[in-house]
């Protein structure tokens, strides 16, 4: 007759470097999810579906739509200036989580291009860790000084044969809520009407008709909802198809994602697709073999402008008067873009205006930007004995945007003849390290060490083109610009590393965790060019020393000081 024995088992979550520890031995915090949690809302950001998930996280989304960035912080601002978010590590290769989008009040033309992380399909993540202290990211050297979220990928499934996985997600969105305006006063300032000003400090709006910049119309509270009479309901169709084939020594996988998203703003469109093929292989008793690859291509048509750009839609709409009316402007979309008196129909309300029609901002000043990256490793894990092993390990991350601006011919705001700026970023970071690991218990004594290295190569170029004012009206091409400039920056970084570790334990209850880090910097004088990185951290999980030592009472089941 069996006999229920219902335990729990020591839980194993995979800490800096790939090393795997049981999570009660860790001497720091560390919070881990699993891939299944963040596929939940299929958020086309990955970094979206940690918010509310991990203490000390924080997740900020920028309000510009499915490809817009997410600032992630983990417990707090560390600078007043600098970078505060945390290192991307996949697969235990770092990868450039930049971030779109500009601090200037301005906005200068630019638009929030996204973020790294979003590159990572949520189907491909088997698990994600949140480094968050000094102690458990130190092993990463100066580029985790904000902590480290580690991306664990999916390999093929464990089951022999052919498998095939098909997901379809659909989302619609509309804005959760807009700004309450007055209806009472119209276009004007202190009290008196004036056709002349974008605020709504005018006489009481009655009905009668007034000459106003878009035409004649009553003066009374118009269509100027921005929900209702120019915003679109948003939609985003993701589709993934999942092959995978396994044998006993060998397993394959294939992901194809297809995202289409309509923004809420018209004319606002992008469309994702990535590949990533995954294969494992036992090569001998004592050699495997781990190779990824992934490829994202992303085509966007019109984000929407920033800060305080005169084509920031949501901006124009905070200085359209109320007795101003958004079908007032759409009807110059059939008219060639002129108003009645022959201005053209990009202005808001005229010259003095500081922002401009909105349907102009969607549909003229356009924008679009192209995105190619490629993520990747090989890796070789050496098994010599069952307490030593090696694991030899080389990733890039490498990726291609364009981006393209127009400023139509007729523009109220800089060139009035139109102009045209072409930019293009190329990026590639080059990570090789290995880690040579020892493990060994005696008695009640047990030790995990490891000793290793990494070489850090990183290329980036940046290029920009841009034409005067257009010879030719609204034809759109540097070459057609009355003047030319071009600008071109080149950085180049290198950083070798040496590491160490020391995992001490006695009686599975009272750990020791030691580190060592040392990094050379290409980028720092020659005779002053290495900084070193320790880590001390210790617990304690005294519930377990009260059983061994027969004084638990049963009252707390788990306590642990660290």
């Amino acid at each position: 007759q069996l006999v229920d024995d219902t335990q729990a088992l020591d839980e194993g979550v995979v800490t800096a470097l790939g090393i795997k520890r049981e999570k009660k031995a860790l001497g720091y915090s560390m919070s881990e999810l699993k891939g299944e949690s963040l596929t939940q809302t299929r958020d086309a950001n990955v970094a979206n579906a940690l918010a509310g998930k991990v203490a000390g996280l924080q997740i900020k989304q920028n309000g510009t739509g499915v490809g817009g960035s997410s600032r992630i912080v983990i417990r707090g601002n560390n600078s007043i200036t600098g970078n505060n978010q945390p290192l991307i590590v996949v697969d235990g290769v770092p990868i450039d989580n930049f971030s779109g989008g500009t601090d200037d009040y301005w906005g200068n033309g630019n638009v929030d291009k996204g973020s790294g992380i979003s590159d990572i399909s949520p189907d491909d993540i088997e698990s994600m860790s949140v480094l968050k202290g000094p102690a458990a990211a130190a092993l990463y050297g100066s580029r985790a000084g904000n902590g480290v979220v580690m991306i664990t990928t999916k390999k093929g499934s464990q089951n022999k044969g052919w498998g095939v996985s098909i997901n379809s997600n659909f989302t619609a969105e509309n804005p959760m809520q807009t700004p309450k305006f007055q209806d009472v006063y119209g276009q004007g300032i202190d009290g008196a009407f004036d056709n002349n000003k974008a605020t709504s400090w005018g006489a009481v709006m009655d009905g009668s008709p007034k000459d106003m910049a878009m035409g004649s119309h009553p003066y009374a509270a118009r269509d100027n909802n921005l929900y209702k009479d120019f915003l679109r309901t948003g939609t985003t169709w993701s589709n993934r198809v999942d092959f995978s084939k396994s044998s006993e020594d060998i397993t394959s996988s294939a992901g194809v994602t297809c995202l289409v998203n309509k923004g809420l703003v018209p004319n606002c469109l992008m469309g994702r697709g990535s590949i990533n093929l995954r294969s494992t292989a036992k090569l001998s008793k004592w050699l495997s073999a781990d190779v990824k690859v992934n490829y994202v291509s992303q085509h966007t048509n019109n984000r929407v402008k920033l800060a305080g750009d005169p084509d920031n839609i949501f901006l124009n709409y905070l200085s359209m008067p109320r007795s101003v009316g958004f079908s007032d402007y759409d009807a110059y979309k059939d008219n060639d873009w002129k108003r009645a008196d022959g201005k053209p129909a990009g202005y808001l309300i005229d010259t003095g205006a500081n922002a401009n029609n909105p349907y102009w901002s969607a549909y003229r000043n356009t924008n679009k930007d192209k995105k190619d990256r490629f993520i990747g490793f090989a890796a070789l894990d050496f098994t010599f004995t069952d307490w030593l092993s090696l694991k030899l390990r080389s990733g890039m991350d490498n990726y291609t945007i364009q981006y393209e601006t127009i400023r139509a011919t007729g523009n109220p705001y800089w060139e009035n003849n139109g102009s045209m700026t072409a930019n293009m970023e190329k990026f590639t970071e080059i990570n090789s390290d290995f880690l040579l690991t020892a493990k060994g218990n005696w008695d009640r004594f047990g030790i995990v060490g490891t000793v290793g290295g990494n070489m850090m190569y990183r290329n980036s170029t940046w290029y920009k083109e841009s034409s005067g004012e257009f010879v030719i009206p609204d034809f759109h091409a540097i070459a057609n610009g009355k003047t030319h400039g071009g600008e071109y920056t080149r950085n180049r970084k290198q950083i070798n590393s040496l590491y160490a570790t020391a995992s001490l334990s006695w009686d599975d209850y009272l750990y020791l965790d030691l580190t060592a880090r040392n990094d050379w910097s290409s980028t720092l004088p020659k005779d002053n060019d290495s900084y070193f990185y320790p880590s001390v951290g210790v617990s304690w999980i005294f519930t377990q020393m009260l059983n061994k030592m027969g004084h638990n009472t049963g009252i707390l089941s788990f306590g642990k000081i660290r």
